[in-house]
């Protein structure tokens, strides 16, 4: 078992141990291309939030460092912007991930599983009014960017090479 194994069936067993300690180098994993906290959102939520809610860069950390795609993502969502209800760098991280839920952040043509996923919690009778309102205003987003059109290659014109 390699060290990233080994990191990774820690998150499994302490997460709330591991997060603290990547709290701990977040300057350092912010320099790492790629980096995403590797948790079972559903069942480590509470302990996550317990850490999460205890500082807003924390819960920045906690939202600039999981998937919109991973099932648990929403509840995580609604209780850090409910922890922290006047931070804009929450919220805009949140609605982000919430966009690129494909992991392909530079996509400009495959917003079908965000759009999918906002429609459902948009639908979802769980869902609060203002998390509803928070939810509209991303699904406007994607909307608006599904009627951009792509960039044609126009070769070395494009990149402003000729």
């Amino acid at each position: 078992m390699g060290p990233m194994a080994f990191g990774l069936s820690c998150v499994g067993i302490f997460p709330e141990r591991v997060f603290r300690e990547l709290l701990g180098i977040k300057l350092a994993i912010s320099k790492v291309e790629g980096f995403s906290l590797m948790v079972d959102l559903e069942k480590d939520c509470a302990v996550l939030l317990k850490v999460a809610t205890e500082s807003e860069d924390a819960a920045v950390f906690l939202a600039s460092n999981v998937s919109a795609g991973t099932k648990g993502f929403f509840p995580l969502a609604y209780a850090l912007m409910d922890a922290f209800p006047a931070s804009e760098p929450v919220r805009s991280i949140l609605a982000t991930a919430s966009l690129y839920q494909t992991g392909n952040a530079g996509s400009w043509d495959n917003y079908e599983q965000a759009l999918a996923a906002i429609e459902s919690e948009i639908n979802n009778a769980a869902t609060t009014p203002h998390h509803r309102d928070w939810l509209k205003g991303i699904k406007q987003q994607i909307e608006q960017r599904r009627r951009l059109k792509r960039p044609r290659n126009r070769g070395d014109d494009y990149l402003g090479w000729s």
